[in-house]
């Protein structure tokens, strides 16, 4: 209950910033893959072809229910079970900190394989920015979340293949978030 109520709050700070780009973009009804979307809040922002996967069914019952028009399947994100092309948009919003820089570059090559011919891949995501770092640490191990810089999400998604097109980072606190639009090449 706790999680869904902290995921929620997210999405409320998050959901103006995404809509923005998504409006502009003119994505809203693109085909989607949402990477991680937990209890399904995100989905909301879609009127097209949405599919979300998560690994965790407890998260995905409640999307089910909240959301009945919207696909929602248990699946990992570095083996994603759909054929090449599939996909004209694929989101990950504040999920890919809690990947290990394996399941990472497996995850984002799936990305690229799922992705149509100039598809394009979102992610919002938790960066640490480099004058914190030592703070960050101790949250970020109970989080079971993993440490990376902007510019090292930069780097790997550069090296796999996609044109960055839009990159920013906030910071909150002692967090920051990076915001990522890219193309695949």
């Amino acid at each position: 209950m706790i999680s869904q109520f902290l995921d929620g709050l997210v999405f409320k700070i998050q959901q103006k910033r995404i809509r923005k780009y998504l409006n502009e973009q003119k994505l809203t009804s693109a085909s989607v893959l949402d990477l991680g979307c937990g209890y399904g809040w995100y989905s909301q922002l879609f009127d097209g072809h949405y599919t979300g996967i998560d690994n965790d069914a407890d998260r995905l019952a409640v999307a089910r229910k909240k959301y009945a028009d919207k696909n929602f399947l248990e699946m990992s994100a570095d083996t994603l079970a759909f054929p090449g092309q599939s996909f004209d948009l694929v989101v990950s919003f504040l999920v890919l900190h809690h990947l290990t820089s394996d399941q990472l570059e497996k995850a984002i090559k799936e990305v690229k394989r799922v992705l149509r011919p100039g598809g394009r891949f979102l992610v919002l995501d938790l960066v640490v920015p480099d004058r914190l770092s030592a703070l960050v640490r101790p949250l970020m191990w109970l989080d079971n979340a993993e440490r990376r810089k902007s510019s090292q999400l930069a780097d790997l998604f550069q090296k796999s293949g996609f044109q960055i097109t839009e990159q920013s980072e906030k910071s909150r606190g002692i967090f920051s978030t990076a915001f990522f639009a890219t193309i695949k090449s």
